[in-house]
């Protein structure tokens, strides 16, 4: 069980307005009795909470040590104060924890302290982009927060917590995120441990914990799901010399390649997933097939019962028709769907096999209401098909859409980085991908 929580002190350059140095001081001291009491209470319970201030010891690299706990949790709790809502590390934890909950069902659990209000979550950093503004929040009853109140809140949360625990489902060990690590573990197993070292070195992982480690490569694996770019990048650097079967090489880098997608981003597209039949769609703030392949992939852990397919654009204000002759008969012949079959009968046979389909359609040439167009009778005739909008984010089509593209807020800087990302790494299994290719 992972608490998420945000205990750094803060200067007050940093307060927000109306806030001061008394009141961040007092908060701060009643977040540290609330978690040395929730966690001696969870524990007389029967769980294994896991605080990072408790676990961490001096020395040892903190985020690799957080990584693993996040990754491999059933549950958590996230302790939202003022100083949380707008926190980096706990924005991070909500990224994976959103993704772990769309891919293998692990709950969730916001408890809003120090009067945060769903209101103020559903502004913040923290709530909006992972989507942890949409879950079930946990307020305590006990109103007043100090030293002899956090122990009737701490006895709160635990029963709350006790209620959701029925609600685990049990470990599945083909989840998305574990086949990953697997299937990475099994392509870097052919390293010995020694070689091995300096990739964990350049991971961040704690070397004494990797003394006490048995399984080196599932270490590594394990730590490159959840690691920035530029250390994986500086990992896969260090490996790529390691390999001495091609085949081990090549299904590490490509497993690799989508890791420049953000985890909110890889939240929302497996989202997308779970929604109505006729209601999958996301857009992506780029033309780039590759990019929107990426996120899909990211979003899914690479595993290939998530099948990807382009649907090529042409030119044109004309071109509806066309297109959507052409876009029906590629959809059938790569989904392998009879020609005569209704939208009944094909919704009927894609539920029944452990398969999804993703659809790219890239909007960069077309005129958005032929976009608008083509996407609604498709969604209509492929009952199950998640579709994926490519467009730059300032194309009208994200308008006539009413649809928010994943990247449509970020700066100009994000698109070509994640190119120059991909074109270094496809480097090192030998394909030569230009960084401004879009396809």
């Amino acid at each position: 069980m992972f608490i998420s929580h945000s205990s750094r002190r803060r200067s007050e350059d940093e307060l927000g307005d109306g806030d001061s140095l008394v009141e961040h001081d007092h908060r701060k001291r009643f977040l540290a009795k609330l978690l040395r009491t929730l966690e001696a209470k969870l524990d007389d319970a029967g769980f294994r909470p896991w605080i990072d201030r408790s676990r961490i010891k001096p020395g040892e690299e903190f985020q690799a040590k957080i990584n693993d706990a996040l990754w491999n949790c059933d549950l958590a709790i996230l302790l939202v104060d003022r100083d949380a809502l707008d926190s980096t590390w706990m924005s991070l934890e909500a990224d994976v924890l959103m993704l772990l909950r769309s891919q293998r069902a692990t709950q969730v659990l916001p408890v809003l302290i120090d009067k945060v209000t769903t209101t103020r979550l559903a502004g913040s950093r923290l709530g909006t982009p992972s989507g942890l503004n949409r879950l079930t929040v946990f307020v305590p009853k006990t109103g007043k927060e100090n030293a002899k109140t956090a122990e009737p809140i701490a006895a709160e949360i635990v029963e709350a917590v006790g209620k959701l625990w029925g609600e685990v489902e049990p470990r599945e060990e083909d989840s998305l995120s574990a086949r990953w690590i697997t299937n990475v573990t099994r392509a870097i197993k052919e390293i010995p441990s020694d070689q091995l070292e300096w990739v964990a070195k350049s991971l961040g992982i704690d070397m004494t914990a990797w003394d006490q480690a048995r399984d080196h490569a599932r270490m590594v694996a394990t730590a490159m799901l959840g690691a920035e770019t530029n250390k994986v990048l500086e990992a896969l650097t260090e490996l790529e010399p390691l390999f001495e079967k091609e085949q081990s090489k090549s299904t590490t880098m490509r497993h690799a390649v989508p890791l420049w997608v953000d985890l909110d981003a890889a939240a929302t597209v497996a989202e997308v997933m779970g929604r109505q039949v006729d209601q999958r769609v996301v857009g992506v703030a780029t033309p780039a097939y590759r990019l929107g392949d990426h996120v899909v992939r990211r979003a899914t852990c690479s595993q290939p019962r998530y099948r990807v397919n382009r649907l090529l654009d042409i030119a044109g204000e004309n071109a509806y028709d066309e297109l959507l002759k052409r876009y029906d008969t590629t959809l059938r012949d790569q989904l392998h769907l009879s020609a005569g079959w209704t939208p009944e009968e094909i919704g009927k046979r894609l539920a029944r096999y452990r398969l999804t389909y993703f659809a790219l359609m890239r909007a960069e040439n077309l005129s958005p209401g032929i976009m608008t167009r083509l996407l609604g009778e498709l969604r209509g005739r492929f009952p199950g098909v998640v579709f994926v909008v490519l467009a730059g984010k300032d194309n009208r089509v994200w308008e006539k859409m009413r649809e928010r593209p994943l990247y449509g807020d970020r700066g100009a800087d994000w698109e070509p980085e994640a190119k120059r990302y991909v074109s270094l790494v496809s480097e090192l299994i030998g394909e030569h991908i230009p960084v401004d290719s879009d396809d």
